[in-house]
């Protein structure tokens, strides 16, 4: 549970994040939706690994780190100029 919260208070609207929240955040809700879940902390659950690093699929934009502050490194826009073409970097090590 503390890395959920930790990723909500890293993404959730506040005045560094904008009244809608990160990227990642608003994707969440939308995933919410989709989902037809009660809340937020259920997606996140769904979508955390076993060391806890929660990743959204794609189209969130970004994959964010629990404890990593969401501000700065939102490296996805939905602008339709990057996509997905290459690896990514996102090799399993």
């Amino acid at each position: 549970q503390a890395a959920l919260s930790a990723w909500l208070v890293a993404n959730r609207p506040s005045a560094e994040n904008g009244e809608k929240g990160t990227e990642a955040y608003q994707y969440a809700q939308k995933l919410k939706r989709a989902y037809a879940m009660s809340n937020i902390n259920q997606v996140l659950l769904k979508h955390m690994d076993d060391k806890y690093v929660i990743t959204l699929p794609a189209g969130a934009g970004s994959s964010n780190k629990p404890s990593t502050g969401g501000s700065g490194s939102d490296s996805g826009s939905s602008s339709g100029d990057g996509g997905s073409d290459d690896e990514g970097g996102l090799m399993p090590g």
